[in-house]
Parts: structure tokens; C-alpha cells; sequence
């Protein structure tokens, strides 16, 4: 729900209207979020990879415009939050050494921060496509760990095709754009832990 409240003087008021829809799988691990001018799926862990994810998206897809009727998508994305779990390092993190393009800590700065946290958006010509990227410093919620949360987020607006097959190898290339990204960002040190 949307909830307003209008304040006039000793007096108020709230009104609350629906927004969208939102319902789980029964593990709670896939979320799809309906709302007037987006549709959203969300898979939580265990992931079970794109393929699964993929068709889970169209397969929603084809509901909402089987219910609605043709509807012209206006924006399409891919958008992956993925979290780097260091080892070992429980202090002050140095982000740069995992991600390229992190800015470091100006000197005799205050040490320790609590957070840090990098943003960069732009075009990717070679995909045709938009980005945004958000790396920041989190919680880790694994002992004796320090953590980085790489969001990369990839899209395209405009005139879209209504076609599904169509539609369905734009989100391919755009996916193939997040990954592009993401291997620009991650550093060879990020790379040794995925290794191991």
C-alpha cells in the first residue's frame, strides 16, 4: 500500500490506497512483485541459476500480459546483488583491493569507517544498453568475514519489442552486459576467493 498523510494545522489526515501485489514461492525463495508500471522477480538463496530464473520471469510475464492484455514493456533489466565475503579480515577493509574503481580512503582521513561505498552509472554502447553499479561495504554475517555488496544493474528503456522471443534475447544481452561489467569490477584478488 501507498499511505499519504496530509497535515493541515491541529488536524490530519491518512489514506492508504494499494499499490501492488506481492507473493513468494512456498520456500520464500522466489519473490514477484506486481505494481501499476512494473513487474519484478527476485530469487533468494539457494540459487538455482538463470536458466531457472529466466523461465520463471516469462512464465509470470506471459500471466500478466495473458490478464492485461498486449501491454508494451517501456524498460527492461537485468540486476544482479551479488556479496563478496573475505576472509579473514575482520578490521578496516581496503574495497579497492576487490573492486576496481573503489576510491581509496584519502589520506589522514579518520580511520576506521563504518562504510564505504562507490557508484558509477553510465552507457555501455557496446550493448546498447545503461548501467548503474553500487559497491559498498556490509555486514558480514559469516564469522571471522568482512564483506562487499557489487549491485550491477543493467537496462534498456524505450521502444521494446512485444515479442517474447525477442524480448527474451534483449534480457540475454543484457545479462551478458552485467557479466561483462562484473568481471571489469571484480579484481584478480576478488577472483582467488570465488576460487576457492
Amino acid at each position: 500500500n501507498i499511505v499519504e498523510v496530509e497535515l493541515n494545522g491541529s488536524h490530519g489526515r491518512a489514506k492508504s490506497s494499494p499499490f501492488g501485489l506481492r507473493g513468494t514461492s512456498v520456500d520464500l525463495s522466489d519473490v514477484f512483485q506486481l505494481r501499476p508500471n512494473s513487474i519484478s522477480l527476485s530469487r533468494l538463496p539457494p540459487y538455482l541459476g538463470w536458466d531457472t530464473l529466466e523461465k520463471n520471469f516469462f512464465s509470470a510475464w506471459g500471466e500478466v500480459v495473458r490478464l492485461s492484455g498486449n501491454i508494451a514493456p517501456s524498460r527492461i533489466g537485468v540486476r544482479y546483488l551479488n556479496r563478496i565475503d573475505i576472509p579473514g579480515v575482520t578490521g578496516p577493509l581496503l574495497p579497492s583491493e576487490y573492486v576496481a574503481g573503489f576510491p581509496d580512503t584519502p589520506a589522514g582521513f579518520p580511520e576506521p569507517t563504518t562504510i564505504q561505498a562507490s557508484h558509477l552509472e553510465g552507457v555501455l554502447d557496446r550493448f546498447h544498453c545503461s548501467y548503474m553499479t553500487n559497491v559498498s561495504t556490509v555486514a558480514s554475517p559469516l564469522v571471522d568475514h568482512s564483506s562487499l555488496q557489487v549491485d550491477v544493474d543493467v537496462f534498456t528503456q524505450g521502444d521494446l519489442p512485444m515479442k517474447p522471443g525477442l524480448l527474451l534475447d534483449l534480457t540475454r544481452e543484457l545479462r551478458e552486459a552485467k557479466n561483462y561489467l562484473f568481471e571489469i569490477l571484480v579484481t584478480d584478488k576478488a577472483r582467488e576467493i570465488f576460487d576457492k
